[in-house]
């Protein structure tokens, strides 16, 4: 496995609690980000997202007006949009099970509870960047395999692994997303 160059990385944050962006920009810093933008909220992260390519983003799901969750759908549910497959991060202090299979759903790679460590900020980085899983289409869902292991012998979907119908999480609806 090659080691993560964290110098030619370029990281979107997307935070509205100021102790949180200081924290990020620091370990990420530390790490040797140098391409690292950190913006308060999803209006001006939707700009800096268009046509631009980028490593990671990272965001918080409570962003005052437009939250997190928006966002999100506004990356993976548009096929037009530059930045679909880019790995993304949720950091946040909603940490309720329902919350992390709503985002799950929504497609992100990786979810990370406040408080963070720095050591936890940068494993989360390295996993969704050193061991990136393949992206799936599905008539719901778009990102990356949500599967965590594959049983030796089994090839395929395993039966565990299908969604139940009656899922609480709602489906993203397209006209919920700010393609704008």
């Amino acid at each position: 496995m090659s080691k993560l160059d964290f110098s030619r990385l370029k990281i979107l944050v997307v935070e509205d609690h100021e102790p949180t962006r200081i924290f990020l920009k620091e370990v990420l810093g530390a790490a040797g980000v140098v391409h690292l933008q950190i913006v308060a909220d999803v209006k001006a992260a939707l700009p800096l997202l268009k046509g631009k390519l980028r490593d990671l983003l990272i965001c918080d799901l409570n962003l005052g007006e437009i939250n997190g969750q928006t966002l999100i759908r506004a990356v993976r549910l548009n096929p037009n949009f530059t930045n679909r497959h880019m790995p993304i991060i949720v950091l946040t202090g909603d940490s309720k099970a329902e919350t992390v299979r709503e985002v799950l759903n929504l497609g992100v790679n990786r979810f990370v509870s406040k408080p963070a460590t720095a050591e936890t900020v940068i494993e989360a980085v390295r996993a969704v960047l050193e061991r990136p899983k393949a992206f799936v289409t599905a008539r719901d869902y778009f990102g990356p395999d949500r599967r965590n292991r594959q049983e030796p012998g089994v090839s395929g979907r395993r039966s565990t692994d299908l969604e139940r119908a009656d899922d609480p999480v709602p489906i993203p609806k397209r006209s919920d997303v700010p393609w704008t």
